[in-house]
């Protein structure tokens, strides 16, 4: 019975691969935003931020297409995505205070190929500015 377990734990293997989004949620393959402290910005001054997401346990996560969405901005601040897994905080707030941003990513194949156990993400982070 000892040398067939070799054989029945490779079969295994091979149908948790076969079942590629089960298998996908046990390795957890799926998006996360990065984790940074956001820079001051100061009241009728240029600001520019840039927070980045990628595919957690997935080795070429430039194979899925990225969007954001984004809540809590000051007056004078608005977002926009630039080039794979990037997204630009920018402009010159027009208000003072402690911003809650909430910054959502949204992931899907662009080969319509990889499963992932989940597609979207989300984190917060504060944004002071003086």
């Amino acid at each position: 019975m000892k040398r067939y377990l070799p054989i029945i734990f490779l079969i295994f293997l091979f149908s948790l691969s076969a079942c590629e989004p089960i298998f996908n949620c046990i390795i957890g393959v799926k998006p996360i935003l990065h984790s940074k402290t956001l820079d001051n910005g100061f009241i009728a001054e240029y600001y520019t931020e840039v927070i980045t997401a990628k595919i957690k346990n997935k080795i070429n996560d430039d194979d899925f297409s990225y969007s954001f969405d984004v809540s809590g901005l000051p007056v004078g601040l608005k977002s926009s995505s630039e080039g794979h897994r990037k997204l630009i905080l920018k402009g010159v707030p027009r208000e003072s205070g402690e911003f809650i941003i909430e910054v959502f990513v949204n992931v899907r194949s662009v080969n319509g190929e990889d499963k992932l156990c989940r597609n979207r993400a989300s984190k917060s982070y504060t944004l002071t500015i003086k």
